[in-house]
């Protein structure tokens, strides 16, 4: 296997150092040390790619280097404002339930099919409801 030219310890100082400028662009002397490292390339442009940095061509070949909000966001330990816009609200829907019950029901043999078509039909709404919360709940503690 070859090696990689990503470093993520090179990725994370690089972005390290942005965050402390930040709204602001580095510096000429900051960006050649950082361009003396010969992954340089390399890693900049898989930041930019992934737009946690953005840079912007200046007169004489050098570049103005920034971190953008996903950067900082990517480096805050509860994932700021991206995480929060990436929040999702989930609903239950007793009729969506009920349906996905009695297509499971088809797939049951004869002797089970009635005996559990005559259970669900026996739930109320809240009942229903309660059991979606609790599979939802139980199911994003254990993955989330």
């Amino acid at each position: 296997m070859t090696e990689s030219v990503l470093d993520r310890g090179f990725q994370r100082e690089m972005l390290l150092e942005l965050q402390k400028i930040y709204p602001n662009a580095l510096d000429e002397k900051k960006i050649l040390e950082f361009k003396g490292n010969p992954t340089f390339r390399a890693n900049i442009n898989y930041l930019r790619e992934h737009r946690l940095v953005q840079f912007n061509p200046v007169y004489g070949g050098l570049s103005q280097f920034k971190i953008t909000a996903e950067g900082l966001d990517f480096l805050a330990e509860d994932g700021g404002l991206t995480a929060i816009k990436r929040t999702i609200t989930v609903r239950p829907d007793v009729e969506s339930f009920l349906n996905l019950l009695k297509e499971h029901a088809e797939s049951l043999p004869p002797e089970e099919k009635g005996g559990f078509l005559n259970a669900i039909g026996q739930f109320s709404k809240p009942i229903l409801q309660g059991v979606i919360q609790g599979a939802l709940t139980a199911y994003a503690g254990k993955y989330f």
